[in-house]
């Protein structure tokens, strides 16, 4: 992160948390900041993560175009594709999710219909 480096971000409105240039100050910053700065990279890992991913997985590190419109095109539905396969990922966790509460609701409104006490047995002693 030198002097140019740290411009272009600023006139792009892109917020570093780096280390400032220069000698380091006498105080520690305070907690807040210090806390600001983990979230930040936090986030960060995570984007880059996802490129990774989408680099691994989907072969967006593997384009080969002959013009840039295609490339461009390309990179794009590979992102796409990413983005869909996590929505239907989660989708499904959530009907799964769902399916257990009916079956849950269903369990005691059976159990108040039969007038039967509802027992509930550890996983082991199911199988028996």
């Amino acid at each position: 992160m030198n002097k140019e480096n740290r411009k272009v971000l600023a006139d792009l409105e892109i917020r570093t948390y780096c280390k400032p240039l220069g000698r380091p100050p006498k105080e520690l910053p305070q907690p807040e900041k210090l806390a600001r700065m983990a979230k930040a990279v936090g986030e960060r890992n995570e984007i880059e993560c996802s490129f990774g991913t989408a680099k691994r997985i989907y072969r967006a590190d593997n384009i080969r175009a002959k013009l840039p419109e295609t490339a461009r095109c390309w990179t794009g539905m590979c992102y796409f594709v990413k983005n869909v396969m996590k929505f239907l990922r989660e989708l499904c966790h959530a009907l799964t999710e769902i399916w257990q509460l009916l079956q849950d609701f269903h369990m005691i409104l059976y159990s108040v219909a039969t007038k039967r006490e509802l027992v509930c047995y550890p996983q082991s002693a199911a199988k028996y």
